[in-house]
Order: structure tokens, then C-alpha cells, then sequence
């Protein structure tokens, strides 16, 4: 780092500098003008994060109940290994995107997250980040510190899932319909039946398919989650409910029935 800092702190001609390091170093690429200045900002932006954090430990530590479940890296005064992992895996031109797009660090961190978990590509970010989707993952409610006292487990259990899932294999146009937000739920239900496969490979990892329309027959009602998986990682069973719109309170106590009724 210091020799970086001596580089290009020291000198404020990007310009001059590129042209020596290609005159002394023949064929060296990546070192323009313009990848000198993204360099420098990100040098500046993010040293006094890393350098000023209180220890490197493991997330382990964490309290049960100050995860969150769409994102475990908030405002930081510690940055942990897995932090580390996430920002070192995420690629220099996301990293100027989100340097470029965000100056808030809480929602840095969670773009670094959120564009690993999904599999953004760059210019996928950038629109991402201009339309502010940071701001609509809140924490959700939990009650993983009643049912998962074990950290570790927890940390587990919320990686196993993520924010977005992309279903790009759902072709609108080929079942007549324009705009995604129109399309009926039993819509989606089928499409994703008929490409189960490249549903739980999008899902992800140690998933089975139990079925669609699952009957459940409890309180003397029958119910009828939409999809159920099993997971083999968790040894759980995992209830999807598929919904258009909005999110509505009604929508999570109906998850709840579901998961009382096959936990019983």
C-alpha cells in the first residue's frame, strides 16, 4: 500500500505517469490514464475503511440477533474475513461503478453483496445503483434467534439463500405477456415447473424438488404451498410462495402456517 500511495498520491499527473510506466514497460497494459485515476480513488476510498477497522476476526462472533437477513455487512467498525472475501471475489470495473454511483459506505458494502449474490455484470450494477435498489433490501423479520442458537448455523442458513433470484428462462413474450409484473403467479408456477432444473440450479446449491401444490392437511383445512424443496446442506424443508406486487403482511403468516404444519 505505501508504495501504491507513493505512486500515485505523490504524483498528480496520471498522464505522466502512464506514459513513462508504457515507455519503460513496452506491451504493459491496464495502466491508462483514466486506470490510474480509478485506481487512485479506489485506493482513497476504501484504505482509511480497511486500514481504520478495529481487528480482522471471524463473523462467527456476531449476536444472533443483530443479523439481518439481507445483508450481514453494515456500517462497520470491524471487517471480517468474509467481508474481506466478498470485496477482494468482486471484480476492479464493479468496484468503480460502485465507487463512482454510491458514496454512502452501508450501501457500498451491500452492493458489493448484492452484485456476488446475483451475478450482476457490470452495467447491470450501474443501472442497479442509479435506480437506488439498495434501499429496498430491509432487514426482514426473523425469528432465527429462537429457532438457530448456534451463530455459525444462522451464517449458514442466510448464505444458503439470496436477495434476487434472477429467472431469465421464463420467456414473457413466448406466453404473451409484456411486462413481468403482469404475469399471473400460477404463470410463473408453471414455467418454473417445466424448467425445474434450471430453476434450483438458479435457486442453488444441495435443493430438491419435493413437489408443486404440495398438499398439507392441518386444523381440519387442506393447504397448498406453491413449491417445496428440500435441503439437503440443512437437512430442512423450504417453502416457496410465489406472489406479484408488493409485499404484504398477510403474505409471511401465511408462510408461517406452512412451516408450522410441516414442522409438526
Amino acid at each position: 500500500m505505501g508504495l501504491f500511495r507513493s505512486l500515485l498520491v505523490g504524483y498528480k499527473n496520471h498522464k505522466t505517469i502512464s506514459e513513462r510506466l508504457r515507455k519503460e514497460l513496452p506491451g504493459l497494459k491496464g495502466f491508462s490514464e483514466s486506470s490510474l485515476k480509478n485506481m487512485r480513488m479506489f485506493y482513497e476510498e476504501w484504505s482509511p475503511v480497511l486500514e481504520s477497522s478495529d481487528t480482522i476476526s471471524s463473523i462467527s462472533p456476531i449476536m444472533i440477533g443483530e443479523i439481518e437477513t439481507t445483508s450481514l455487512l453494515s456500517a462497520k467498525s470491524t471487517i471480517t474475513i468474509d467481508d474481506l472475501e466478498l470485496f477482494c471475489n468482486l471484480s476492479f470495473t464493479h468496484h468503480i461503478r460502485i465507487l463512482n454511483g454510491e458514496k454512502d459506505i452501508v450501501k457500498r458494502w451491500k452492493y458489493i453483496k448484492l452484485s456476488l449474490d446475483n451475478k450482476w455484470d457490470s452495467r447491470y450494477l450501474q443501472q442497479q445503483i442509479k435506480d437506488n435498489v439498495a434501499d429496498k433490501y430491509g432487514a426482514m423479520p426473523s425469528n432465527f434467534s429462537v429457532t438457530i442458537r448456534d451463530s455459525r448455523d444462522a451464517i449458514k442458513t442466510l448464505n444458503m439463500f439470496k436477495d434476487e433470484y434472477i429467472l431469465d428462462f421464463i420467456n414473457t413474450e413466448e406466453i404473451g405477456i409484456r411486462d413481468m409484473a403482469d404475469i399471473d403467479e400460477r404463470v410463473v408456477e408453471k414455467e418454473i415447473i417445466h424448467n425445474i432444473k434450471k430453476f434450483i440450479m438458479t435457486f442453488g446449491r444441495d435443493f430438491a424438488f419435493v413437489g408443486n401444490q404440495y398438499h398439507l392437511e392441518a386444523y381440519s383445512e387442506d393447504f397448498f404451498p406453491d413449491l417445496l424443496f428440500f435441503n439437503r446442506e440443512l437437512n430442512c424443508l423450504v417453502v416457496v410462495e410465489l406472489k406479484t406486487g408488493n409485499f404484504k403482511p398477510g403474505y409471511l403468516a401465511q408462510l408461517m402456517t406452512y412451516l408450522r404444519i410441516l414442522d409438526d
